[in-house]
């Protein structure tokens, strides 16, 4: 996983997945790395800044949910039913639906939605 190197450890992105017992991570922008999270089982807290994931609807444990940006044909948030903080930036949904099965949902934020009309959702 590390290497020592003139007396210092050097550490490959990719060995971040070798962590899948980890219950928090917070990834931000990495160049040339996409960060697979069906590799992660237990994680309850998640921050990602860019836009190098995939698989975000196998974390369905998740308690704590950070995420900017939210494109709408990338990810489905929707069957992250367990969510009890879901904080998103950045996103192009005109609609907040993916809120509907959210019941454990105590805190939302949402910031730069430019696309959003329909907020029924709410209701």
């Amino acid at each position: 996983m590390c290497d020592l190197m003139e007396g210092k450890e050097i550490f490959k992105i990719s060995d971040i997945e070798d962590l899948k017992d980890t219950e928090s991570i917070y990834f931000s922008s990495w160049p040339d790395f996409m960060l697979d999270l069906s590799r992660f089982s237990k994680l309850k807290h998640l921050r990602i800044n860019n836009k190098m994931y995939k698989n975000l609807e196998f974390q369905t444990q998740l308690e704590i949910l950070n995420l900017s940006p939210l494109k709408n044909n990338k990810e489905k948030i929707d069957g992250l039913t367990n969510l009890k903080e879901l904080y998103i930036f950045d996103c192009d949904y005109n609609h907040l639906n993916f809120l509907a099965n959210m019941k454990y949902l105590k805190h939302f934020e949402i910031h730069y939605f430019p696309k959003l009309t329909d907020i029924s959702a709410l209701e």
